[in-house]
């Protein structure tokens, strides 16, 4: 996924989640820095919606059923491992 993104510019929303919750809560990168590789990657970016998002991918966001902590990463991994298993 982080490749398309490096080539094209677009990731859909369920993959934006993905790449940002695995950059989070399993790389253990600050979100502010996975916010700004999106600001430049993304060619849709818009600022409010980008730092929004990423502030809901660690459980900072206004909207409490959007937000999201390490436990819904690791329900998301688990998924993805029965999915390719």
């Amino acid at each position: 996924m982080v490749q398309r993104l490096n080539d094209t510019g677009m990731l859909n929303r369920l993959e934006k989640e993905l790449v940002a919750m695995y950059f989070v809560y399993e790389c253990k990168l600050p979100w502010r820095y996975g916010a700004s590789f999106f600001e430049q990657q993304l060619i849709d970016y818009a600022p409010a919606t980008n730092y929004g998002f990423w502030s809901h991918i660690v459980g900072r966001g206004t909207s409490l059923k959007h937000n999201r902590n390490e436990d819904d990463w690791l329900k998301m991994k688990k998924a993805l491992e029965q999915v390719s298993s």
